[in-house]
């Protein structure tokens, strides 16, 4: 009887075996000749990036979400705390800056404070003073009831449940039976009065309209890199479309992988100068942060604000009249 055995031998390659050799710490495999995407030639940044090689023509790293540079050293616009990765975050974070409060999206990298209008305070810039509250024109005095139109809007009082109707064509500040009107939020109505892009969808709260995103993303790959149409790197087609719904951007995918040195993928024309968040015409006093470096976020005037009331011990001023409906 004879008894045959097989064995089977997997030969296991090495860098050796590459097409361009090893680099020089004789276990990478070099991507190209001279070394082209070795460690030692990218200097990668080890909490920036995926891994310590590089495209072995542009020399790119692949960098976490939100993390951007040549080298993966330095947070996107937008995104702070690259430091922190060190404690299992992946890539950098969202500055998450109040639209209304904050000059702009950037944050201070090592602490994430976002830079913050005159007068406005807080690590996101959503901390009026007392008084005041936060809109799309910033800190507005609560006594004051800025132009809308010259059309009746109905507005409802949550805390009693009565309604007013009020012409928002004045800018009264006190009305009869010494009720205070204050701005409480920036939009109002029902969701058949607002228009939600670029996948948000409308919401009613508390008699409140709102555009909300529901886009969650899960960490993404390396190759899931694209390059957005803004010019600016993304760590996934959805991290794309989420940063579009969250601020009401067109943003879509110019091109795979990330964006070419410059932060510019080769179909796109230079990303046009620093404009205001918002288009809306002040006329409140001069806002000194016009001088000041801004981002593309342009935020539309809202056609109707939500109001509150609440009771007032001071002597009423009619400077228009509202008519109350039991």
């Amino acid at each position: 009887m004879f008894i045959v055995s097989f064995v089977t031998v997997t030969m296991i390659k090495t860098c050796a075996d590459s097409t361009y050799g090893c680099c020089p710490d004789d276990k990478t495999a070099a991507l190209g000749p001279s070394n082209a995407g070795c460690p030692s030639v990218c200097n990668c940044n080890r909490l920036g990036s995926y891994g310590l090689t590089c495209d072995a023509e542009t020399k790119q790293c692949s960098c976490k979400p939100g993390v951007g540079g040549l080298r993966c050293d330095r947070c996107e616009p937008g995104y702070w705390g690259l430091h922190k990765a060190t404690e299992g975050n992946s890539g950098c974070s969202s500055c998450n800056c109040n639209q209304f409060g904050s000059v702009r999206d950037d944050c201070e990298q090592m602490t994430g404070r976002c830079v913050c209008k005159q007068g406005i305070k807080g690590m996101k810039c959503d901390v009026c003073p007392p008084g005041t509250v936060l809109g799309a024109d910033g800190c507005t005095d609560e006594l004051q009831l800025p132009f809308v139109n010259s059309r009746d809007v109905p507005l409802k009082n949550l805390r009693t449940n009565l309604t007013y109707t009020a012409p928002l064509a004045c800018f009264g500040k006190m009305i009869e039976n010494s009720i205070q009107i204050s701005i409480s939020k920036a939009v109002t109505g029902t969701c058949s009065e607002m228009k939600c892009l670029h996948g948000a969808t409308c919401q009613e709260r508390d008699e409140l309209a709102q555009c909300t995103c529901h886009i969650y993303c899960v960490p993404p790959e390396n190759k899931d890199t694209v390059c957005g149409t803004d010019g600016n790197t993304y760590g996934s087609e959805c991290q794309l479309r989420q940063f579009s719904c969250r601020y009401q951007k067109p943003i879509s995918v110019a091109s795979e992988g990330p964006c070419k040195r410059g932060g510019q993928s080769p179909h796109l024309s230079p990303t046009p100068g620093p404009v205001r968040r918002s288009t809306v015409q002040r006329t409140a006093a001069a806002d000194h942060s016009e001088t000041k470096s801004t981002r593309d976020i342009t935020l539309s005037r809202p056609e109707t604000y939500q109001l509150t009331t609440r009771p007032t011990v001071a002597t009423p001023v009619t400077l228009g009249t509202f008519k109350i409906i039991l």
